[in-house]
């Protein structure tokens, strides 16, 4: 627990280095974003943990892996002096669970993302607008199994992308975001797993002065 809540603050202090000072000439814009995409994950769950059940015994999930799949979602923010941004963003997958041992089939779960993420836009005169972002948030895993509990687990995301202007207002986003989730496996003993799922994304920046 004490490492989850050192990994949140040290992100907190690191985007807290990419806001600008106050200043009265500064210009904010809105931008919502709609995407789509895929979502990859790079790594596995923890080798062994429990997926909690009402009125029983938790049960114990071996080798699990969740399925590659495709991705819907929504960014929305504020940009200031056309460098700096910090954005909501949310997105669902449907996947599946399936595992060498604890399952005898593979399981619908709806999985969501979400969380804020800060960003930095570099050299906004350019045709071709690349930016940065670093956020905290959450991923939460809805087994579509009667009786079984929602999981939610602490995140952080590292994010890299693109705008391409279509006209003033409207702009193209391509992004990579690489979504660090804390897997805790709930098992006594068993330590915290970090996962990696990546998203690649493409959306429809619109902007609003």
């Amino acid at each position: 627990m004490k490492t989850r809540f050192g990994l949140v603050a040290i992100s907190a202090l690191l985007m807290a280095g990419f806001w600008p000072t106050p200043v009265e000439s500064q210009r904010v814009e809105f931008e919502l974003t709609p995407f789509a995409g895929g979502t990859f994950f790079l790594s596995n769950p923890p080798s062994e943990f429990l997926i909690h059940r009402s009125g029983t015994d938790a049960l114990t999930i071996g080798e699990g892996e969740f399925k590659n799949q495709f991705t819907f979602g929504l960014d929305a923010g504020v940009r200031i002096d056309e460098r700096y941004g910090v954005e909501a963003f949310f997105s669902w997958l449907p996947t599946e669970l399936s595992a060498a041992t604890g399952l005898s089939r593979a399981v619908d779960v709806n999985g969501y993302m979400y969380g804020l993420t800060f960003l930095y836009h570099f050299d906004p005169a350019a045709q071709f607008k690349p930016f940065l972002g670093l956020g905290v948030g959450a991923e939460t895993f809805d087994y579509k199994m009667a009786g079984w509990d929602t999981e939610t687990e602490y995140m952080g995301n590292v994010v890299a992308g693109a705008n391409v202007p279509l006209t003033d207002l409207l702009a193209l986003r391509l992004e990579a975001r690489d979504c660090i989730t804390f897997f805790d496996p709930g098992i006594a003993g068993a330590d915290t797993k970090t996962q990696n799922d990546l998203m690649l994304l493409t959306g429809l920046s619109f902007r609003f002065r």
